[in-house]
């Protein structure tokens, strides 16, 4: 794939930083065969592939696009994450007051 990053950064520090995880997490998914090792980015020469720029567009809006719902997953995960903890904290009030009576 395409990516938009500063030259020499690692493949794992950018997905970690991409997910909000430690990179450790990263390296842990990817092992054996499908291990990142050392790989690092180099950024495509636009000057002997005349479609480069075209491929570099269209990917940015994509990923733009995947991260948006990457985002807006997060946020309903939170969101529900915050409701069940409430709930939780009213039925716990809930049986303590009615142990009181």
């Amino acid at each position: 794939g395409l990516l938009v990053q500063p030259e020499g950064k690692s493949l794992r520090s950018l997905m970690a930083e991409k997910l909000g995880c430690d990179p450790m997490r990263i390296t842990k998914k990817f092992t054996g065969a499908s291990r990142l090792g050392k790989k690092v980015y180099k950024p495509i020469d636009t000057k002997s592939n005349p479609n480069a720029c075209a491929l570099i567009r269209n990917a940015v809006e994509q990923l733009r696009v995947y991260e948006e719902r990457f985002r807006a997953r997060q946020e309903i995960d939170h969101k529900n994450r915050q409701s069940l903890a409430n709930q939780v904290l009213i039925d716990e009030s809930n049986a303590w007051a009615s142990d009181l009576l």
